[in-house]
């Protein structure tokens, strides 16, 4: 409700430093995974420990034991304030990356940060007057937030933000619950989360450039490419025009500049190189962790790391077939399929799902390509319904533009990632034949054949389609480590006329979808504000109401509209009221409801409120009496006195009222 003092921010960016590395770094240690560089160590290090925060923080929200959290998180950073005194003294170990290698993955780590910092720098502010103004990346905060904010209650297994009362199924909660034991420890309120979360861009963009780097070390590549690599994906952007003006999640470093993307991206990158350790050195300790990130990794990265769960039955079916490290692709898969196991079991899948058969088929990240092959767009059910010359011709038809679909998508993606193609000739291609690179090819596979026919919104919630574009995370970044290979290992590039022009070229359009993203989250977009009086109604709850309570306010009212075309009055459509109280509201966030597949039971619930306000007082009374509502929040100047409520709280033309006794 008011801006966390700068000590505090600073504060809580170190404790999550310590408090992942600790016991990170002690398992990795005890497990004997060797990596070659201090960088390496501190992001797989980090990545492992939030896994371990995010177990604790969830048994702790589930079970009712803010004593676990909190006391963990402390043992945490002390634990990791040991770990780097041991490090620094006792338990040096030698770091191959040169001078020059270094310089080269600091620039990565600092146009990360750079990114991340035009985006988020003065997102969210609170004015002189009381009000509170964001754009951007504050609506998803607020959703965020709400979730967060029900999660440190530990009161069990949280309501839907914008549904009290109706229990919270799936979300991949352990990146959520990996910070509640830090903020635990240190005493900070989830209103703090909003402003907290883009401070984390200062923890998750260097140990996201730091996994990503082990990653391509593991691949074999040498530590020139591997810093090179590191480097192109910290700019390297998707085209904008591709799939209906939607940005396609290049896995650019900016990603981890923000709250749940600070704990999910380096997950993803270092369950990617524990992976292929795993499977390239056979090192037992990469083969241990490799199994508690997969077994976990669906609960951080429930899109990103789609397809590794793909991946690996492919890469066992491969063994199978070259009967070589059959045993091995056994035990990994299972690990994978355990992962799916404990994300259905434990967190559910968001809305419950549907049938992955019913999935199958013509996915619209495809069929949204339409604008270029208009034929895609042709609904196949009643070809299917009625068989005929002429629909068994449409249905061939298809089948043949199909397949170019997915190629133009692909290299639509890979965007200037496609320069390698030009020395395909001199990549050596024999290396496929090798497992580490067989694992990654099936990475590349599962994320094609997940993009292009699975219809996600049938098994997630509406617009799943959107988030499913990052399921070609790895092979984009493994396009990166090729584009790499050709520019350090390939130096006659280079030295021709048109070299430093084909360098231009590849910063200009490879940046550019990233600098027209920071552009328009600066200027383009209005700025929101929820106004003075609305939040000092808000304040006074947040000092009287338990977390338990449950508040009513009208979800569908519209504040009028803001003189000038910048500054917009937010309504509900992304949920303040859930996203800034700390405290179950009896309904709001109607879209973020339809999303998530609570259409219907949202209409079932805002009639009931109908209903209740055309009763009178009496329907008003049951209706706060069978669900047990506390608080009302009334707006625009509403009374509400008619109803059997009293005032206890008014600003301007914002009222609070509790039921009279």
């Amino acid at each position: 409700m008011y801006p966390p003092p700068l000590w505090l921010m600073i504060a809580f960016v170190i404790a999550v430093y310590l408090a992942a590395y600790g016991p990170g770094r002690l398992l990795c240690r005890l497990a004997g995974l060797r990596l070659g560089s201090a960088q390496e160590r501190l992001g797989v290090a980090c990545a492992v420990g939030l896994v371990i925060l995010g177990w604790v923080g969830y048994l702790a929200a589930m079970n009712s034991q803010p004593w676990l959290a909190t006391g963990f998180g402390w043992l945490a950073i002390g634990l990791g304030a040991g770990m780097v005194v041991w490090d620094l003294t006792r338990g040096r170990e030698a770091c191959d990356l040169q001078r020059s290698q270094r310089l080269v993955f600091v620039l990565a780590v600092l146009v990360g940060l750079l990114f991340t910092a035009a985006m988020n720098w003065g997102q969210i502010r609170y004015l002189d007057d009381g009000s509170l103004a964001g754009r951007f990346v504050w609506p998803d905060l607020l959703y965020r937030n709400a979730v967060l904010s029900s999660l440190m209650d530990c009161a069990g297994r949280p309501d839907w933000p914008w549904l009290a009362g109706v229990p919270m199924k799936g979300m991949s909660l352990l990146r959520f619950t990996a910070l509640l034991p830090v903020m635990k420890a240190l005493g900070i309120s989830s209103n703090y989360y909003q402003v907290a979360a883009l401070w984390l861009g200062l923890f998750g963009v260097p140990v996201a450039a730091c996994c990503a780097l082990a990653l391509y070390r593991a691949l074999g590549a040498t530590a020139a490419v591997a810093a090179t690599a590191t480097l192109l994906t910290a700019f390297l952007g998707n085209p904008r025009w591709l799939l209906n003006d939607r940005f396609a999640h290049s896995p650019a470093l900016h990603w981890a500049g923000t709250d749940i993307f600070a704990v999910a991206v380096p997950v993803l990158l270092t369950m990617l190189a524990l992976l292929v350790l795993a499977v390239r050195e056979r090192q037992k300790g990469a083969i241990w962790l490799s199994l508690l990130m997969l077994v976990s990794g669906l609960g951080h990265v429930p899109w990103l790391g789609l397809a590794v769960y793909v991946a690996m039955p492919l890469w066992l079916v491969i063994c199978l077939i070259r009967r070589q490290d059959v045993g091995l692709a056994a035990t990994l898969t299972a690990g994978a399929l355990l992962g799916i196991v404990v994300l259905k079991l434990f967190m559910g899948t968001g809305t419950g799902g549907g049938s992955p058969l019913a999935a199958i088929g013509p996915s619209p990240t495809i069929r949204a390509l339409s604008w270029a092959f208009p034929f895609l767009s042709e609904p196949l059910s009643p070809l299917l319904a009625n068989p005929s010359a002429t629909s068994a011709l449409k249905l061939l038809k298809f089948l043949a533009v199909y397949p170019i679909a997915v190629i133009f998508y692909l290299l639509g993606s890979l965007w200037v990632r496609s320069l390698v193609l030009l020395a395909a000739h001199r990549f050596p291609w024999r290396r496929l034949a090798q497992p580490e690179y067989l694992l990654g090819l099936c990475l590349v596979t599962g994320g094609v054949l997940l993009s292009a026919v699975v219809d996600f919104n049938k098994l997630a919630y509406q617009g799943a389609q959107y988030d499913v574009l990052r399921v070609l995370w790895p092979a984009l970044l493994l396009a990166n480590l090729g584009l790499a290979y050709l520019l350090v290992e390939n130096w006659t590039w280079l030295r021709r006329r048109w070299g430093l022009l084909l360098l231009l070229v590849l910063v200009f359009y490879g940046s550019w979808e990233n600098a027209q993203l920071s552009l328009w989250c600066r200027v383009g977009l209005p700025v929101s504000i929820v106004s003075a009086d609305e939040m000092a109604a808000l304040r006074y709850l947040d000092q009287h109401a338990s977390p338990r309570d449950i508040v009513l306010i009208d979800p569908r009212y519209q504040p009028t509209p803001g003189r000038f075309p910048q500054i917009e009055h937010l309504g509900h459509n992304w949920g303040y009221v859930s996203g800034l109280l700390n405290a179950r509201i009896w309904l709001d966030n109607e879209d973020m409801a339809r999303k998530f597949g609570q259409g219907e039971l949202w209409d079932a619930r805002y009639a009931e409120l109908r209903r209740a306000t055309d009763g009178g007082e009496a329907g008003m009374r049951r209706l706060l009496k069978e669900d047990d509502i506390r608080w009302i929040i009334a707006q625009g100047g509403r009374r509400l006195e008619s109803y059997g409520l009293s005032e206890v709280f008014r600003e301007g033309e914002v009222r609070v009222y509790v039921p009279r006794q």
